[in-house]
């Protein structure tokens, strides 16, 4: 009796099993890597749909015989997203910059805010508008978490002119001086804004001229400013050389201090701790208690005023 074998069929079916599963083994390995390679890291991965272009009106550029304005305006519904780093691309090159809450920029501003004031991000659903100084081609963005910037997550938005009026005088007019900008403009002085226009030191704001005037009594202010070598004057707590607690006088013009001194003193049948172990009312060595009213070696000394003997 013949034996049989496996029918042609089976065996194509047979093989055709083996290279699914042997497919989906290399796709279930693979993937990781794969996502890695694709697009940086897991966490980029998880991002990337939440980070957009918004299909906003002032996504456009606009130019002036005095300025030219780039705007364009970014959502981002993802809270491990803190903002993106946006590339301002023209003629082929392209300068860069990281949009985090807080951060200022000379090149890119806020819609309703002017250059060098904090820039916002929005990573709740909400949409925010930038104006970038210049005109540009094109806008690249990328998402950055707080691993990083996702190098390879890259999305792109062509800019084009802008087509109404009123988006376009919106993008070119900038917001006014702010107070807090750290700039200290023009319309600006140290009574209306002591925060950029603050004064030096030694001079005080006339809050008629509003003008920063040298202080007519810099002494007394308590700020040592030279020539100054104490504010202010009189009367403070020092330590003398030898160590005693004593005073010293800041002189009335804050240009002299003097020499600290002090009622103690070794010998006075006082033991000042510190700097004194003893004091046995004089400052002979040899009998215990020595010429800076410290014990000496092979002594013991007690009472006020001391009484030393040898051991």
């Amino acid at each position: 009796m013949k034996k049989r074998g496996i029918s042609n069929t089976v065996s194509v079916v047979l093989l055709i099993l083996i290279v699914i599963v042997i497919i989906f083994l290399l796709i279930l390995f693979l993937m990781p890597t794969l996502r890695k390679t694709l697009f940086g890291s897991d966490a980029c991965f998880n991002v990337i749909v939440d980070v957009n272009f918004d299909d906003s009106p002032y996504n456009c550029y606009a130019e002036t015989v005095e300025k030219n304005r780039t705007a364009f305006s970014i959502k981002i519904d993802n809270e491990d997203v803190i903002g993106f780093r946006v590339g301002l691309v023209s003629k082929g090159s392209s300068n860069t910059v990281d949009v985090l809450n807080g951060v200022n920029s000379s090149i890119l501003r806020m819609i309703d805010k002017n250059f060098n004031m904090p820039l916002e991000v929005n990573n709740r659903g909400g949409v925010r508008t930038y104006v970038a100084r210049g005109l540009f081609e094109r806008i690249d963005i990328l998402p950055i978490i707080k691993l990083g910037v996702c190098e390879t997550t890259l999305k792109s938005l062509a800019i084009d002119q802008c087509v109404s009026s009123n988006i376009r005088n919106q993008i070119v007019t900038d917001p006014g001086p702010s107070c807090g900008d750290g700039t200290c403009d023009p319309s600006e002085n140290c009574s209306s804004c002591e925060r950029d226009c603050a004064c030096d030191p030694r001079e005080t704001c006339n809050v008629v001229s509003n003008t920063c005037e040298p202080d007519p009594e810099p002494c007394g202010n308590s700020i040592v400013i030279f020539p100054e070598v104490c504010d202010p004057p009189g009367q403070r707590a020092c330590t003398t050389s030898a160590g005693y607690s004593g005073t010293q006088t800041c002189s009335n013009d804050c240009l002299n201090l003097g020499e600290c001194t002090s009622p103690d003193f070794c010998g006075d049948e006082i033991i000042q701790n510190p700097p004194e172990t003893c004091d046995d009312g004089n400052t002979t060595p040899g009998d215990g208690c020595d010429e800076l009213c410290q014990i000496e070696s092979g002594w013991i000394c007690t009472g006020v005023p001391s009484n030393c003997v040898q051991v």
